[in-house]
Order: C-alpha cells, then sequence, then structure tokens
C-alpha cells in the first residue's frame, strides 16, 4: 500500500515480484524437503548438536545450511540501475555475507567484490565458491584492514580508499551495533558515487547471536512502535537513515527467504531494500 510511506517516500518505491529466481529456490526447497527428508533430518539433528557449543551461524556454515534467497540477478540491476551489458562498476563490499548466496547476485555488475564474515565456517564456504575478490574474517568494518588488503590484492578503490557500493543485507537487525555500523559505511563509502544497498526485514526487530544464545543488541536503534511493513519504512527512514546523514534513491519490497528443516520446508519474511546516498554537505561537490 503506497499511499501508506510518507509523501517523500512514496514516488522511490520500486515495484519488484518474485520471478523465476525465486521459483527455483523455492522448487529447491521443496524438493529437498521430500526428497532428502532422512537426510535433512539428520542434518538438523546434527546442527541442534552443534548448537551446544557455537552458534547456529557457525553451525549452519560447517553442515552446509543457512542458504537464502532475497533477489535475482535481473532485480539487482533494476535496483542499480544496470544491465548485464552494461560496463560493470569496480568495487563492491558486502558486510556480513553469509554463505554468499545472494551476495554472489552482484557479480555480474562489479569488477571486485570483497565479502566479509563474521563466522570462520561460512568463511570457508564463501572462500570455497570462488566468486569473490577476497573473502575476509571481519566482525566490523575495519577501515585500515580493507585498504591494506585491496592494495595486496590489486584493487582499485576511488581515491584509493572508498569503494563504489557497500552493501548490509540483513545484517542491521542482526548485528550488536548498527548505528556504529552505518558510520564505518561512510568511511568507505564513496561520498558522490557511492551506494549503501540495505536489506533488513520491517517490522524491526533486533536479535544478536551470542554463541548458543540469542540476545537484544549492545546499541539500540529506538524506532517507534508502528505497525505495517510501509510504517515501518517510514521509521527506519526517519530515525535511523536520515540521522546518520543517509538519503533514500530506491525502496523494494520483496520476501526474504530462507531454505527450511525437517518440520518445513522453507521460511519467509518480509524484506524491505534500500538503495541510499550518502547525504551531500553544504561545499561537497
Amino acid at each position: 500500500q503506497r499511499e501508506l510511506l510518507a509523501e517523500e517516500l512514496a514516488p522511490l518505491f520500486q515495484p519488484l515480484r518474485p520471478d523465476h529466481e525465486t521459483t527455483a529456490f523455492l522448487q529447491m526447497c521443496e524438493s529437498q524437503a521430500w526428497t532428502y527428508r532422512a537426510k535433512r533430518y539428520a542434518r538438523n539433528k546434527l546442527k541442534r548438536f552443534l548448537m551446544k557449543f557455537m552458534s547456529q551461524t557457525d553451525a549452519l556454515g560447517y553442515i552446509g545450511g543457512g542458504r537464502m534467497h532475497v533477489f535475482s540477478e535481473k532485480q539487482v540491476g533494476e535496483l542499480l540501475n544496470m544491465t548485464v551489458e552494461d560496463q560493470r562498476k569496480k568495487t563492491l563490499l558486502d558486510v556480513g555475507a553469509g554463505e554468499g548466496g545472494v551476495t554472489a547476485k552482484f557479480v555480474p555488475y562489479f569488477e571486485h567484490i570483497v565479502a566479509t564474515e563474521h563466522s570462520m565456517s561460512m568463511v570457508r564456504r564463501l572462500e570455497r565458491k570462488k566468486k569473490f575478490t577476497k573473502v575476509l574474517q571481519m566482525s566490523h568494518i575495519d577501515v585500515d584492514v580493507l585498504r591494506k588488503e585491496a592494495v595486496s590484492n590489486n584493487i582499485s578503490l576511488n581515491d584509493g580508499k572508498h569503494f563504489e557500493a557497500v552493501t548490509l543485507l540483513n545484517v542491521l537487525d542482526r548485528c550488536d551495533a548498527p548505528i556504529s555500523l552505518m558510520k564505518q559505511v561512510k568511511e568507505v563509502l564513496d561520498p558522490v558515487e557511492g551506494r549503501l544497498i540495505v536489506a533488513v526485514v520491517l517490522p524491526f526487530r533486533p536479535v544478536v547471536q551470542d554463541g548458543r544464545k540469542k540476545r537484544s543488541p549492545i546499541e539500540k536503534v529506538k524506532l517507534r512502535k508502528v505497525k505495517g511493513w510501509e510504517k515501518s519504512v517510514n521509521a527506519i527512514n526517519e530515525e535511523l537513515f536520515k540521522p546518520l546523514g543517509f538519503v533514500i534513491e530506491r525502496i523494494a519490497k520483496l520476501p526474504y527467504l530462507s531454505e527450511g528443516n525437517s518440520r518445513k520446508s522453507f521460511y519467509m519474511l518480509d524484506d524491505a531494500i534500500f538503495v541510499l546516498r550518502a547525504q551531500q554537505m553544504k561545499g561537497q561537490v
């Protein structure tokens, strides 16, 4: 219901619909649910055992689980206003890449992708994919490390220090310091040409995996309590993006799908996709 979006945001909404890649992901989930029910049951039992010693993310990394789907390659192009025939942009930094399936949708549009991930088991899976220029185990954006790795891997950053794009794909509601993370993004994102792509489940309900336990994040994003996806979009813009100096250029709504378990073939939540740029301050060109 676009009319529920704030007046300034309604024209920025870009209708996207599940496409053939969404269908393929769901078919994969359904196929595994019926064809490999016994295998999936055993894998989930192993996951529960591993979670006695590690986080759910680490356990999923070890057993080969945690596959997710948000958008297709074509939909990424629509969000970036690009096609696969266009000249690729130079550099993208993905923070919290997980197993890398969602990040991989950006490969046709960027020459170099640096993927970061906190979980070591997921880092190993990312490295095995061989789709990204560099994979780093990192729990936050370490500016110095990123720039050193760029030099070591012949990645040409804008002005030697900025990425053309940064992605936070279902990370803000699962990290300990979302406000600090957004501030760190501004340090590595090109202040003029750079774009930040955020995917986040709305309504916003943050929770952090701390080893085997789940808890509230250390930093609190104080969003007013509202009902509904559109009003949540308004709230996160007014109370997170704007105060941190980000301007929304495009908004989309897509299902956030994750492979299921022995009880359910897949899980689905409502994702909000934002394309943002840094607000230009007076005196900036």
